[in-house]
């Protein structure tokens, strides 16, 4: 169905609101064609499968920032493709928590494509309770919280998507460990969020490049993470949201990824933000290990098992190159990092932290500082890790090439 047969005027001044809700519930190929469709609420669905909106050359203007643009909840397979989806004022400020572009709820079979997300109090795509989505070539920007985001689910693809100015993670994947929130995860037959690829994405000046708490099953594969406040990549148990949770990162590859001024000041949606996270996710590029009670790295507890981290590039970060804690069975390998703690801030200056790991494969990393004034004070620090550590190259530091604390091979 055309939307323009349902009423549709897309003149950008009259509300299409009631005459795209009704041709999503009558069709299930619905066409919005090239023209603006202005609207006032929510185009809210629950109960509906089997939908495609092809919206290439359309823009649709949510008019009302004190609500999301559209939500599908309870049903399958909902393909969008195609479109620019803004609004007519773009947000100033974060929303209460549910204003977000895209939202799918307990869906299964999701597909979002070649969409344009402009301007969003909160998240640019929440998918919540999802079992398999493709989100992919997509640009989305100017959000107030993740670009794209999602807990308690499973098989997601995140491909070839463009962000930008996102004041928060630019993609997220999280498991926050409690039973009752995830019992469609587990009816699934899985125990925990995530089995599911983040390749090939772009992201420029971020709050945060790529972030997963708690999940399995995750290759973060060739993305290019530049101008982040925190991390451009950080895997993490967190002790500090829903205290006693039992959802533990494992089985994670991040491998062939480029990250690039991360962990200082941006400019995000015309305000600036700083770096106060310094112990925390904040600490360096690549952040892998666990937020404690408080929110710190000061006194963690749970474990991380089976990461592995190679041939990613690090270059310029405001902060540390990497943190890598609380891991066993880790993977380390051909991994570099050039002229880091660009800002000298007196809570960096190891370039590679890694401790408390057992099991672990270290070699074949290269740290460089090629600047006249260096600002590596260590190339690497490692403290209480068992293992294999073999050819470091480091190039260019004030104190040492590296530190060991009690390394046992």
């Amino acid at each position: 169905m055309n939307v323009r047969s349902a009423g549709a005027k897309g003149n950008g001044i009259t509300d299409d609101t009631e005459a795209l809700v009704y041709a999503i519930r009558n069709a299930d190929t619905i066409v919005i064609p090239k023209g603006t469709y202005l609207i006032s609420r929510r185009l809210q669905f629950s109960g509906l499968s089997n939908k495609t909106i092809l919206a290439t050359g359309a823009v649709i203007t949510n008019d009302n920032n004190l609500t999301g643009t559209i939500q599908f909840e309870k049903g399958k397979n909902i393909t969008v493709n195609g479109g620019t989806w803004t609004r007519t004022v773009l947000p100033v400020k974060e929303g209460k928590g549910e204003e977000h572009t895209f939202t799918f709820i307990n869906i299964d079979n999701v597909k979002v494509s070649g969409v344009t997300v402009k301007g969003s109090p909160e998240m640019g795509i929440a998918l919540v309770n999802v079992n398999t989505a493709d989100i992919e070539n997509n640009h989305i920007s100017s959000c107030f919280r993740d670009g794209i985001y999602a807990h308690y689910s499973v098989k997601l693809s995140y491909i070839n998507n463009k962000l930008d100015n996102i004041k928060d993670d630019a993609m997220s994947i999280h498991d926050y460990g409690i039973p009752d929130q995830k019992k469609n995860l587990t009816s699934a037959g899985f125990k925990q969020a995530g089995y599911s690829r983040v390749l090939n994405n772009t992201v420029n000046n971020c709050y945060q490049g790529f972030a997963s708490i708690g999940c399995s099953n995750i290759t973060v594969d060739n993305n290019q993470i530049n101008n982040t406040v925190n991390a451009g990549i950080a895997i993490l148990n967190s002790e500090t949201i829903f205290k006693g949770s039992d959802a533990r990162a494992n089985h994670i590859i991040i491998k062939n990824n480029v990250l690039t001024n991360n962990g200082g000041k941006q400019t995000i949606i015309n305000i600036p933000y700083f770096n106060y996270g310094q112990l925390t996710t904040g600490r360096s590029a690549l952040f892998i290990g666990v937020t404690d009670a408080d929110n710190l790295i000061n006194n963690p507890k749970s474990r991380l098992n089976n990461i592995t981290v190679t041939g990613n590039k690090v270059q310029g970060s405001f902060v540390n190159g990497a943190y890598v804690a609380q891991i066993d069975h880790l993977i380390f390998t051909n991994n570099s990092f050039t002229n880091c703690n660009t800002s000298d801030s007196p809570y960096c200056g190891n370039i590679v932290e890694i401790e408390n790991c057992t099991d672990a494969d270290i070699s074949e990393n290269d740290i460089i500082d090629n600047r006249v004034k260096k600002h590596h004070i260590n190339g690497f620090k490692l403290n209480n890790v068992t293992g294999t550590i073999n050819n470091w190259k480091v190039k260019g530091f004030i104190k040492a090439a590296g530190s060991v604390f009690n390394i046992k091979s």
